[in-house]
């Protein structure tokens, strides 16, 4: 089963909505997940760029 970690090293950088869709799981969990990660530092969200991207892969 793919991981939020997973689809976000498959899309580079992504938004809840789109790692929800690509899951298939609500926004809710999806944005649950994601900050959890931000918190542990595997993903990065910084700034005024949209979307979420894991913290060692640079958004472009």
């Amino acid at each position: 089963m793919e991981t939020v970690s997973d689809a976000l090293k498959a899309l580079k950088k992504a938004s809840s909505h789109v790692v929800a869709a690509r899951l298939g799981i609500s926004r809710e969990e999806a944005v649950n997940e994601l900050w959890e990660l931000k918190r542990k530092g595997v993903v990065d969200k910084t700034g005024h760029r949209p979307g979420f991207w894991l913290a060692k892969v640079n958004p472009g």
